[in-house]
């Protein structure tokens, strides 16, 4: 976690500022670059909060194993290949 929490703290954040300088100095893609950080950075967190708060309250969605039904007993491919 302490690798994500420095990226996150003082690389992202970096890379906004680029991004706002190079939009300020004229330069192509600064600007989008900024919000494309701020956008993923606000998407991973709101992630992070809905399952945070899904999985106290126990409401998250519950995942099961599915059975793999076997190869059929006349041993002909069901994907169809020959």
């Amino acid at each position: 976690m302490a690798t994500e929490r420095r990226y996150t703290t003082r690389v992202l954040p970096a890379g906004v500022a680029r991004g706002l300088r190079d939009a300020l100095l004229g330069r192509a893609g600064g600007a989008g670059r900024a919000g494309a950080i701020v956008a993923g950075v606000s998407a991973a967190a709101g992630g992070y909060l809905i399952g945070t708060a899904r999985a106290r309250r126990g409401a998250g969605p519950r995942f099961t194993i599915a059975a793999v039904p076997g190869p059929s007993a006349s041993g002909a491919d069901p994907g169809g290949s020959p």
